[in-house]
């Protein structure tokens, strides 16, 4: 796993929890989640926007194996985006999820309500092995995966 320096705070952090912000005008940073959702914050005015930091999440699928699912907040204007995801190698990979809301509402409301649309999506087996190899299974139908 790559970790970065964030050039707001110096944080020392997960580098998919970092974001290059900025324009060609002004340059780039390195920022971590908090930082970014601070300047963003500031920037459209959103005086009490609060970044909450959540820890991992363990769930389990259709088939009762276990997944742990990081979750990482952005402020993007006057909308607010959790997603969640399992770590490949260090990276984002397997099972993503994101769920968007507005950033005035209560984020743990949010945060409630990315869980239940996970539950949902892991009690359902979405894929099989067929003759012909990994297959999507669709109500009534089942499409080859590519």
């Amino acid at each position: 796993m790559s970790e970065i320096v964030c050039e707001g705070c110096g944080a020392v952090t997960a580098g998919y929890d970092t974001v290059n912000y900025g324009s060609i005008d002004v340059g780039y940073r390195v920022l971590c989640s908090r930082c970014f959702n601070s300047e963003v914050a500031t920037r459209v005015g959103l005086d009490k926007f609060e970044h909450v930091r959540l820890e991992p999440v363990k769930l389990s699928d259709c088939n009762g194996v276990m997944h742990e699912f990081h979750l990482r907040t952005h402020l993007h204007g006057d909308i607010v985006s959790l997603e969640a995801f399992e770590l490949r190698d260090g990276a984002p990979g397997g099972y993503e999820f994101q769920i968007v809301g507005d950033p005035r509402d209560d984020l743990f409301s949010l945060c409630g309500r990315l869980v239940e649309k996970m539950r949902r999506a892991l009690a359902v087996m979405h894929v099989r092995r067929g003759r012909l190899g990994l297959e999507i299974i669709e109500e009534g139908c089942v499409a080859l995966a590519i």
